[in-house]
């Protein structure tokens, strides 16, 4: 059974998040750092030499461009703001909270809030939901992982005063792992997280999880073969199983047709999921025209293969994805 809000400020924050089927088809622009470091790649420079205004430029052009075709977006307060202000009608405001993004460090790698900010600032600047990124680790050490669990509930309670959504992006991690676990531990890994994020006490509304297996176990090839592709069935089903909370996915940057590809898996296998928050599979070929182009370049990138890219997701999240 899947749990949904009943306070109304967090039901209606997820209605403005979903499409006309109840269905989040939600675009993904909170990178920071990692955005910077990819922009400053297309481009032949530095990180340090790509500038804050060209973070909030060329978020601000996504915004503009992709949002009538998606449900919602998700940014950052940091440079993400005036790309909020350029949101289509009708897109839903998700904000994301944490600090420590994409480019954590230390190795225990643990969540960090934007300072400056909570719940209900973020609910009063037009937030109809918050993200927070938590990596995690189910084989870790436990007084990490308790460090992390108290993290969340606390994060929950304050969600649940402001009255506004909570997603939960717990992406998982394994230090210790060889190269061949990483892969083959990865379905255990994903089922073991979500069943750990999913209780009650922590006050998530809806999970952002992975695909449950390694990009590599979606080769055509390999999916040819009924003994891998019952495998990679099995593995969604399992994940899926663990949840008492409405799931969407993430698309960890894999090019369109893979994640689209991992969609109709996911169907396949039967389970309910509720969409999507994809980010660099919509919008990363637009890091090399705005290199060459700039924000004419981008925009007119965005227009064309941002716009085709965006609505295969769309038409697969119609034919696949199941109302929150």
């Amino acid at each position: 059974m899947t749990i949904l809000p009943t306070s109304e400020g967090k039901r209606a924050g997820l209605r403005h998040c979903t499409d006309d089927r109840g269905v989040i088809a939600a675009l993904a622009m909170d990178q920071r750092g990692s955005l910077r470091r990819a922009l400053a790649a297309a481009s032949g420079k530095a990180p340090d030499a790509i500038g804050d205004d060209e973070l909030t430029t060329f978020k601000e052009h996504v915004s503009r461009v992709l949002t009538p075709h998606a449900s919602a977006i998700l940014l950052d307060p940091s440079y993400g703001m005036p790309a909020a202000s350029a949101r289509a009608d009708g897109s839903g405001l998700i904000l994301a909270y944490e600090k420590s993004g994409y480019e954590a460090t230390e190795a225990e790698r643990y969540p960090t809030l934007l300072p400056d900010a909570s719940a209900a600032s973020l609910k009063a600047a037009g937030a109809d939901a918050l993200k927070v990124l938590v990596y995690y680790d189910p084989a870790g050490p436990a007084e990490v992982n308790d460090r992390k669990r108290d993290f969340v509930r606390k994060l929950g309670n304050e969600c649940r005063e402001a009255d506004v959504a909570l997603f939960l992006e717990p992406v998982t991690f394994a230090p210790d792992a060889g190269a061949e676990d990483l892969v083959t531990g990865k379905p255990e890994r994903v089922r073991a997280t979500i069943a750990e994020w999913t209780r009650e006490d922590y006050g998530v509304d809806v999970l952002k999880v992975e695909i449950p297996v390694a990009p590599a176990w979606l080769a055509s090839d390999l999916l040819a073969s009924r003994e891998h592709r019952q495998r990679v069935l099995a593995a969604f089903r399992d994940a899926a199983a663990a949840t008492t909370r409405p799931i969407v996915f993430l698309s960890a940057g894999v090019d369109m047709e893979l994640f689209v590809r991992s969609l109709e898996l996911a169907a396949e296998a039967g389970i309910d999921f509720s969409g999507v928050l994809c980010g660099r599979a919509t919008w990363k070929g637009g890091l090399d025209a705005y290199a060459r182009g700039g924000a004419q370049g981008l925009e007119a990138w965005l227009a064309s293969e941002g716009v085709t890219n965006i609505e295969r997701l769309n038409a697969a999240l119609a034919q696949h994805a199941h109302p929150v």
